[in-house]
């Protein structure tokens, strides 16, 4: 949980480029050492009562609708929303049940199918969210799910893409996120994940 005088900033956008000139370096330099695809999910709210994340939300959203009128279908970035706060709120609250888009992502970079030895992955996913490492730790855990089923399915172990929540190797990987998020939670807010 963030200190109280930090949860009440607000965000004051002083000046936004129409062409996007920050957001277009950075996304190039990820691009330039990683290849494409680059998946871009983004965490931060996009409804509130008072505009607050959901500002930030527009201006990348908007960025990457630029950017990508620039790139070839191949390269574009695959620009993922999610509002995690929001789906969390509701009655059947199963936000890993409702990240689809990953799945869907991920199998858009995997290249083609089978078993294929020596493949190099290109691309990368990139994460976005405020002041919320629960948040983003859960988006990176559900990639990696993903991209674990992917390297699985390479290597002729399993029959097909896919892991199910309920197995050991999920239960590990999970083990493995949460420690990784309880170590980042340390090192940026002084506490331990909130939600485990």
């Amino acid at each position: 949980m963030s200190p109280k005088w930090y949860r009440n900033r607000r965000f004051q956008l002083t000046s936004v480029t129409p062409f996007a000139e920050i957001p277009g370096k950075h996304l190039n330099n990820l691009m330039r050492r990683y290849g494409s695809p680059i998946m871009f999910v983004n965490l931060v709210k996009k409804r509130e009562k008072k505009k607050h994340e959901s500002l930030l939300s527009d201006v990348i959203s908007n960025a990457i609708k630029y950017l990508n009128q620039f790139l070839s279908p191949e390269h574009a970035i695959q620009y993922i929303h999610l509002d995690m706060a929001r789906m969390n709120k509701g009655t059947d609250a199963k936000v890993l049940d409702n990240a689809g888009g990953f799945q869907e992502a991920c199998s858009a970079g995997g290249g083609a199918p089978g078993h294929q030895a020596g493949r190099l992955q290109t691309g990368l996913a990139r994460v976005n969210c405020v002041d919320c490492l629960d948040r983003t730790n859960t988006a990176q855990f559900a990639i990696g799910k993903c991209v674990l089923a992917h390297q699985l399915f390479a290597l002729g172990l399993i029959g097909e893409p896919v892991i199910e929540f309920d197995s050991d190797c999920v239960r590990l990987l999970e083990g493995l996120y949460e420690d990784h998020g309880d170590t980042l939670a340390l090192q940026y807010g002084g506490s331990q994940l909130v939600h485990r």
